[in-house]
């Protein structure tokens, strides 16, 4: 979260994938070179040129941390021109960096701190926090629909039908029998 003028400015994903794209695919230069031809400053053939000489910005591979071992490695190879920058790649990279670093790297610790801190003092406000960091929820019957693999849309209208939820078992009430077929086939295996 990024703050602005005391005003919270959360970025979504796809904004995050077109900030990276805009600055390992050195978006500026390349709109300063567009406006030079526009104004007819610079030739067709001179800003053709000029954009095939533009080398995409290093920017490093996404890889767990910490990770002494680490060698230099970017998501492209160096000296990759700027107009061979693939959006797609970024979108993975992207994925892959908010998946293994913060996730892994970063969510397992804090848990596992918050577990501890929990199990020495009781305060149920680690395990609140440990839940929020893992799912996004503490919501018992949540925690597990997620676990059993279940999105959070298919969450939302499935706690009408689960009464109840455990390890071993997803306890449906009587009004799952009045879903679609749609909604039927997400949880058909479980019926």
């Amino acid at each position: 979260m990024l703050c602005q003028a005391g005003k919270s400015l959360r970025l979504g994903f796809s904004e995050i994938v077109s900030l990276r794209h805009s600055l390992i695919s050195k978006k500026n230069k390349r709109c300063y070179i567009n406006e030079l031809r526009a104004k007819g400053e610079i030739s067709e053939v001179e800003a053709n040129s000029r954009l095939k000489a533009l080398v995409a910005r290093y920017s490093p591979k996404a890889a767990p941390i910490p990770n002494k071992r680490l060698t230099r490695a970017g998501v492209f190879e160096n000296g990759t021109p700027v107009l061979d920058v693939s959006y797609d790649i970024i979108v993975y990279d992207t994925y892959d960096y908010l998946d293994k670093v913060l996730s892994i790297s970063m969510a397992d610790p804090f848990c596992a701190a918050l577990k501890i801190y929990h199990n020495k003092t009781e305060d149920i406000r680690a395990l609140t926090l440990s839940h929020y960091i893992r799912f996004g929820t503490d919501d018992e019957r949540e925690m597990w629909l997620l676990r059993y693999g279940f999105s959070f849309e298919d969450i939302e209208w499935m706690l009408e039908v689960v009464d109840n939820v455990d390890q071993s078992q997803i306890y449906f009430n009587d009004k799952v029998n009045d879903l679609s077929e749609e909604h039927l086939t997400v949880i058909s295996r479980f019926l």
